[in-house]
């Protein structure tokens, strides 16, 4: 197979299937002769290659072709296509290493729920009435709705992976209908008085610390604290140097948890907590909960970040702001971390009503004959809420 470029300046290369059909392979147009010469050899031999062999032999020149090619391959050449889901997963992992091992985790569990569904069947050849089957398979396993959105999500992700890669034709979890990821049974807010009693209860001020952290900062407890080092500290930022997704970020030093840290000696390179993260934070959190008499809640650390997340937005801070402090997006926060206080939230709407009403009965008594406008609603209504808030 010999590439050649055309009159307009675009690498190809063609062929004579068995059938008698012409077959061309667009190379591409910002590229050398070496490159154009270098795929169509390529191509020659994963066409010549054995069905079950070419992936053994020549799964990294595969890899190494433009996604046109690879599409052009699968289009034409029914073995280019992945044989079964385990091969299609295989090659996702691989993708996916660079993730946390429990978000891989994740991964790997849907794995083994579609091979226990699907069985050994050719990716291609699954339908969207074949997922629609898998949802309500899963939905009887007992999965919450949240959990079963997030994996269906995960599903999808994984068949455009293999899209993106030219490895498959169309993505059946594309259409497919999800609930919501939020589960708010499982939220619940921790204020000041139930952490400051948590405080009390903690063996050393390492310990206080990570509380800190997790309710006064909005830490991710236990990776973003892992790494951390005295020098991280400065007079006023807390500087997270785990390389996550949202990569580095700093966080203001508020003067609750700077005044525990100052608790604390040791040399700039030293790691702040050793010995405490050995054991596990998720249960030293446990034993303080239970240490303190209360009843320990659901997801012990996220609440307490989701705790802080909810602070900060009700403050009225800007998405930007939150976006740099937290490290997530406003649709993240919104799902999974701002909270409904219905206590305060019902609270200002028994005021504002009843500074409406009076506000109504005070213009209708003085002239009934006005009509009210809206604006005029809406600054009695800022009024009563800047003087509530100046008390």
């Amino acid at each position: 197979m010999k590439p050649y470029k055309t009159g307009q300046g675009v690498w190809q290369a063609s062929m004579t299937a068995r059938d008698g059909k012409r077959i061309t392979f667009y190379l591409g147009k910002m590229i050398d002769h070496r490159e154009a010469w270098r795929q169509a050899r390529i191509l020659t031999k994963l066409i010549a290659s054995p069905e079950r062999t070419w992936q053994m032999e020549h799964g990294q020149d595969y890899m190494s072709l433009s996604e046109g090619v690879r599409g052009s391959l699968q289009r034409h050449f029914e073995f280019f296509r992945p044989t079964d889901l385990e091969c299609l997963f295989e090659r996702h992992a691989v993708s996916k290493i660079h993730l946390k091992k429990s978000s891989m985790g994740k991964y790997r569990d849907y794995y083994r729920r579609m091979l226990a569904f699907f069985g050994d069947v050719a990716p291609s050849s699954i339908t969207a009435e074949d997922v629609e089957r898998f949802r309500s398979w899963c939905k009887q396993d007992g999965l919450s709705e949240a959990t079963l959105s997030r994996g269906l999500r995960a599903c999808k992700s994984i068949f455009k992976f293999g899209i993106d890669k030219g490895l498959l034709l169309h993505n059946p979890f594309e259409k497919i209908g999800r609930g919501s990821e939020a589960n708010f049974d499982r939220m619940i807010y921790i204020d000041r008085d139930k952490f400051g009693r948590l405080l009390t209860f903690c063996r050393d001020d390492r310990e206080r610390l990570i509380l800190a952290l997790a309710r006064l900062g909005g830490f991710r407890i236990p990776s973003e604290i892992r790494d951390l080092r005295f020098r991280d500290f400065n007079e006023t930022i807390i500087r997270i140097r785990e390389n996550t997704k949202t990569g580095f970020r700093e966080v203001p030093l508020f003067a609750e948890i700077d005044r525990i840290f100052r608790c604390l000696r040791g040399r700039p390179d030293d790691f702040v907590f050793g010995t405490v993260l050995q054991h596990g934070p998720r249960d030293m959190l446990k034993r303080v909960i239970v240490s303190s008499g209360m009843e320990v809640w659901p997801k012990p650390f996220v609440n307490l970040r989701s705790s802080c997340i909810t602070d900060f937005v009700t403050m009225g801070y800007t998405d930007k702001a939150l976006d740099a402090m937290f490290g997530n997006s406003a649709r993240v926060r919104e799902i999974h971390y701002i909270q409904f206080r219905r206590d305060s939230e019902y609270r200002r709407m028994l005021e504002d009503n009843r500074c409406l009403a009076e506000y109504l009965r005070y213009r209708m008594s003085d002239d009934t004959e006005r009509v009210l406008e809206p604006w005029d609603l809406r600054e009695i209504v800022i009024a009563q809420r800047v003087a509530n808030r100046s008390k």
